[in-house]
């Protein structure tokens, strides 16, 4: 796998807290501080993701936890994980979840590039959202499969992670600072780590068309 240099991570680490913490002070606690549209479009990328893979009594951590939005949807729908952890690489959205979520095990500053969490340390890993923004200094499909299998390595149980599709909804106008990915090139990715892999493809645009993945340590029963 071609590598990211330290360096060129952390110039994206502070363009992106610089643009977070700039829409956090002008939007507050709302999904558009975090570039989703709406709560709605948000609860649908979160229902897939809790529908595709069960999370229950799972330990789990939210990389990119942003305003830790998917353990409130996890409390709100009654699904009783054993654990939530969350990080992120901007320290006022990590400050803003410490302040409104106590009940879960913790909540840091990290970037798993550059400071990699212990293998096997939760559950399942989820990334939401955070691969679709499109870098200057380095090619987005080399950070997200440097992404994917550095969760894996976390992962005890699975790996859960959105992407933005090559295959454009019509209806939508193409953004330039998003990124695309091929659905078939990550699921190629995905299975060089695991042979225990799932796409999905088949939801209905939020609003742009995007895709799931879950790769698991082991089959399905």
């Amino acid at each position: 796998m071609k590598m990211i240099s330290e360096k060129a991570i952390l110039d994206s680490d502070k363009e992106l807290i610089n643009r977070y913490s700039t829409r956090l002070q002008k939007f507050g606690h709302d999904p558009r501080t975090l570039g989703w549209d709406t709560i709605e479009n948000q609860s649908t990328r979160f229902k897939i993701a809790t529908q595709s893979f069960d999370m229950v009594n799972s330990s789990v951590l939210d990389v990119g936890c942003g305003l830790a939005d998917f353990y409130n949807y996890l409390k709100d729908k009654q699904i009783l994980i054993s654990e939530y952890s969350g990080i992120d690489i901007n320290p006022d959205l990590i400050k803003l979840c410490q302040k409104n979520v106590s009940e879960a095990k913790e909540f840091s500053v990290r970037n798993i590039l550059i400071n990699p969490l212990k293998p096997l340390s939760y559950d399942v890993v989820c990334m939401f959202g955070i691969l679709n923004f499109k870098f200057d200094g380095f090619e987005n499909k080399i950070f997200a499969k440097r992404m994917i299998s550095e969760a894996f390595k976390i992962a005890k149980k699975a790996v859960v992670v959105d992407m933005l599709s090559i295959q454009i909804d019509s209806s939508y106008t193409k953004e330039k600072f998003v990124y695309y990915y091929d659905p078939l090139e990550m699921l190629e990715f995905s299975l060089s780590l695991t042979p225990h892999v799932q796409l999905r493809h088949d939801y209905s645009s939020i609003p742009q068309r995007e895709f799931l993945l879950v790769l698991t340590k082991n089959p399905c029963k």
